[in-house]
């Protein structure tokens, strides 16, 4: 008799940050995206908060993936600001955004990583790097 076999799940965390401001005055909260690989991409499956030292201590810094990154019907967003809409820097990091504009247009946004100013625009794969907070 054969053993079945089973496919391993391959998943990892990148990290995001949220410009929104918390009722503290805090700026720029750290979040964790849950990604898993399907059909041989890269989706968002999960979001949660995180702060630096355990962002750190669990090696999130230190991801680095190539994917679409598009969200599974379950994924519940930004834990912060509920948005699914999320941008990547030239500095390489990931931010989640709110804008009323469609995705193929060109908007303006502030990198909450980097405060870099810059254009964006929609694309279909993203590489992800990890690095300092």
């Amino acid at each position: 008799m054969k053993k079945e076999q089973t496919k391993r799940l391959n998943a990892k965390v990148v990290l995001c940050r949220c410009p929104s401001k918390a009722k503290d005055g805090a700026s720029s909260r750290l979040f964790g995206i849950r990604i898993e690989e399907r059909h041989s991409d890269w989706v968002r499956t999960w979001a949660f908060k995180i702060n630096e030292d355990n962002a750190k201590r669990e090696g999130y810094i230190t991801e680095r993936t190539t994917g679409s990154l598009s969200s599974t019907d379950d994924y519940p967003g930004c834990p912060y600001c509920g948005t699914h809409r999320f941008a990547q820097c030239s500095c390489g990091k990931l931010f989640c955004f709110q804008h009323e504009k469609q995705d193929s247009e060109k908007i303006t946004l502030t990198c909450p990583w980097c405060n870099q100013t810059g254009d964006y625009h929609s694309v279909k794969t993203v590489h992800v790097q990890g690095g300092d907070l």
